[in-house]
């Protein structure tokens, strides 16, 4: 199935999940990812805010502040996508697809230092994953396009209606490293180049 066809599906049945089961959905994730070590021990925290019938991200920026994260969000920049800090929900505007994003006006933008120590953990939204890491996201490519800028562990998270047999893939998207949904925590074996896909 092509991407364009394969995004429209799963945008339907994302859709179609009663909006108090994607409540429920949620808090259990929410509770599967901050159980994870690569969550609670990373330094940088950079997560999406969720919007329309997207898994609610909305109360892992109070969570990660609590337990001391620098947290950072993404902001649509022309055809690029930066992070910026926030340190609460004060600091987010309607941004790009009407997605909120950080104003970027008072808080830092994420900067990637390597070799500085910091553990740095990424949250990715999506359409659609599969078991061997790979993701459909929106289109726009943004993340494909940030993450090879910088080292750090790379969550898929959404709903397990989202996890399906394969995710049709170009040379440039960029694989998790986990996968975590309402019904569990899965860690993606990347396989060596001499592997076969």
């Amino acid at each position: 199935m092509e991407k364009e066809a394969l995004r429209k599906e799963m945008n339907k049945l994302r859709d179609a999940i009663d909006e108090d089961k994607r409540r429920q959905k949620s808090e259990k994730a929410f509770v599967y990812l901050t159980s994870m070590d690569v969550v609670n021990d990373c330094d940088d925290f950079l997560m999406f805010f969720s919007t329309r019938s997207e898994i609610d991200t909305i109360p892992l920026l109070a969570w990660a502040l609590e337990h001391g994260k620098k947290v950072y969000a993404p902001k649509i920049e022309g055809k690029r996508m930066s992070f910026y800090e926030v340190t609460s929900l004060d600091d987010l505007v309607p941004g790009a697809f009407g997605i909120l994003e950080p104003s970027g006006i008072d808080t830092g933008v994420f900067r990637y230092k390597e070799g500085d120590g910091r553990n740095v953990t990424v949250l990715f939204p999506g359409l659609a994953f599969d078991l061997n890491g790979n993701r459909i996201g929106y289109g726009a490519g943004y993340y494909d396009h940030f993450m090879p800028q910088i080292k750090g562990t790379a969550v898929g998270y959404c709903f397990d209606e989202q996890i399906i047999d394969r995710v049709p893939i170009a040379k440039y998207d960029y694989r998790m490293d986990y996968l975590v949904t309402d019904q569990e925590i899965i860690r993606i074996r990347k396989k060596t180049v001499t592997e076969k896909e």
